[in-house]
């Protein structure tokens, strides 16, 4: 009987468990090995090993002073969401300003109509990894406005005058909405 019940218990936590998170959209989030699938505007990305917020891999914006970077990519969607957003920044050296956005475009390309944009948060710290002081910028659960063909995922950084600027990104998202579960399997006596 003990085995009966354990047997319908375990079925009925496998029945109730939520989906598995969703698959990220971007190409190369984790930029382990390079910043391939990303576009950058001025200055340079390369990658940098051993620097990373949750492995080791990242990329460096380098961005000249008194200039402003932005590096992104676009990606097709084929429904309105809702989607969650995140990026991991850590700031290497120099006076800068960086932000994070997602922006909505009318077509497949992140051209035609400009649809609006969803800001990725204030700056939250990411903890327990080396070199410390990386941060969270995010988004959850927000939908897309009607007609979205794709969207933009975009870092800007604007270094100030004089001022030659780095920042490392790592661990990009853009997904559907939804939360990790781990089933786990279990006995009972």
């Amino acid at each position: 009987m003990k085995n009966v019940h354990a047997s319908i218990l375990t079925a009925f936590f496998l029945t109730c468990a939520a989906p598995a998170a969703a698959q990220n959209l971007l190409t190369n989030p984790r930029f382990d090995t390079n910043a391939s699938g990303w576009n950058v505007t001025v200055g340079t990305a390369p990658h940098t090993p051993g620097v990373g917020a949750a492995a080791l891999g990242a990329v460096t914006l380098a961005t000249p002073a008194g200039t402003t970077m932005t590096f992104s990519q676009c990606v097709a969607v084929g429904n309105l969401g809702p989607f969650d957003a995140r990026v991991r920044t850590h700031v290497g050296g120099g006076v800068q300003t960086n932000s994070a956005v997602v922006r909505f475009f009318s077509t497949v390309e992140c051209a035609g109509m400009a649809l609006g944009s969803q800001a990725l948060g204030t700056a939250v710290p990411f903890v327990g990894v080396q070199p410390t002081n990386w941060f969270d910028r995010s988004a959850s659960n927000f939908m897309a406005p009607a007609s979205t063909g794709s969207v933009l995922l975009e870092v800007t950084v604007e270094a100030a005058a004089g001022q030659t600027s780095q920042l490392f990104l790592d661990d990009a998202l853009f997904a559907p909405a939804g939360t990790p579960v781990t089933i786990q399997k279990f006995t009972a006596e």
